[in-house]
């Protein structure tokens, strides 16, 4: 017999029997759709907090000038992120920033917000959505121009219904002129920009400032993007040294600058969804026990009531382990389906939940390529000792049943 006939004859089992075939599949695939969809709202629900707790912060180091080196060298200068994008290993983006308040006309009054001035990939911490205008794009961020960007809070507060976008304002009594306003912020990191004016880095300094604590080129932080969020502590020491040698600061002295590591709570977030995860992937390995059992159960079962047919195709002249092929190959397209339907199931069932909470819709490649696994293996395993019992009882007495 080939193995063109074994499948179809596991076809033609598999179709004769619809009723017990959807049975037997229900019972794998809601096993393993429970472990899918929890793989997927654990991912999604993981990846929402961090974005909304920390943004970019969750990867980056932020630098600032520390208060034993502050009299002596002074706050971090554009140099210094220049000096750390070229020789810093895993930098994704760098961006530096001033920091003053601004006093803004507002109707017949004035009103006080906070004033930023951007320089780099200021995006990954102003990651807001833009309700009006648009983003300062990379040149304009980088050069003087006066333009400014402004936050939710601070458009309500000098423009009120009015549009924003392509209007005037005055900073600190110099006429600036807004490109875009920003949607409120759905981030941590992001909120400080709510009630804010961000304007380029160097329009900050020539034109927009009113305190003099700060050089043209001096930032009040650095902030580095790196694309490996749990080697930070070696990523703040080899910052260190690069800004050492940028200065000439020896080692037998104090470090010039502070490094900060935002994303430090973000790994005990990290921690504790871990465990979370850990606990729902037991109660759903739990129902997957639950549903191999199941499966296994009603195979058994349907292979003992075959017994007559089985005898019929011994009598014929089948051999026992052709007998044996058969039903394996049965049991485990019976298995490869159940999965697949599971994987459907627990795919669709975390796309529904990502979209009714409004989180990414995350997939666990391992999870999936599990499900399918343990379907083809519950399929083989289920068949095995009652394929092998079928085929060496006596056809006589099975026809006989």
């Amino acid at each position: 017999m080939t193995m063109l006939d074994h499948v179809r004859f596991a076809l033609w089992g598999v179709a004769s029997r619809p009723s017990r075939a959807l049975a037997v599949q229900a019972v794998l695939a809601a096993g393993i759709a429970a472990v899918i969809l929890v793989s997927s709202v654990v991912k999604g629900y993981g990846a929402e907090i961090e974005r909304l707790a920390f943004g970019a912060y969750a990867r980056s180091l932020v630098i600032s000038a520390s208060p034993a080196g502050i009299t002596r060298y002074g706050p971090p200068r554009l140099s210094d992120l220049m000096a750390l994008a070229e020789r810093l290993e895993g930098v994704e983006a760098v961006a530096a920033w001033r920091q003053e308040r601004a006093r803004l006309l507002a109707g017949a009054g004035q009103v006080e917000v906070a004033l930023f001035g951007a320089h780099g990939a200021y995006g990954h911490e102003a990651d807001m959505t833009v309700a009006e205008g648009r983003r300062l794009t990379l040149a304009e961020v980088n050069g003087a121009g006066r333009l400014c960007l402004l936050g939710a809070h601070a458009r309500t507060l000098l423009f009120d219904d009015r549009p924003a976008a392509g209007g005037m304002i005055r900073v600190n009594g110099v006429a600036c002129a807004v490109v875009g306003v920003f949607a409120p912020a759905r981030t941590r990191p992001a909120e400080r920009f709510d009630a804010a004016v961000i304007a380029p880095f160097h329009a900050v300094g020539r034109y927009f400032s009113v305190d003099d604590y700060l050089a043209p080129d001096e930032a009040f932080q650095l902030t580095v993007v790196t694309d490996a969020p749990f080697a930070m502590a070696d990523k703040r020491v080899e910052a260190d040294l690069i800004l050492r040698r940028v200065r000439g600061v020896p080692l037998s002295q104090p470090s010039p600058f502070r490094y900060e590591d935002p994303g430090h709570s973000v790994r005990a977030v990290i921690r504790q969804r871990t465990l979370i995860g850990q606990l729902l992937g037991v109660l759903a390995a739990t129902c997957l026990v639950a549903g191999l059992a199941g499966f296994s159960a009603i195979m058994a079962s349907a292979i003992h009531e075959r017994r007559r047919e089985i005898a019929l195709r011994m009598a014929m002249g089948a051999l026992g382990r052709q007998v044996v092929a058969q039903v394996l190959l049965e049991t485990a397209l019976l298995g490869v389906l159940g999965g697949l339907i599971g994987c459907a199931l627990g795919l669709g069932g975390g796309y529904g939940v990502a979209l009714v909470w409004g989180w990414p819709f995350m997939v666990d490649g391992q999870a999936v390529a599990l499900a399918l696994g343990l379907g083809l293996l519950c399929g083989l395993l289920a068949g095995i000792w009652p394929a092998r019992r079928a085929a060496g009882e006596d056809p006589a007495q099975a026809a006989r049943a």
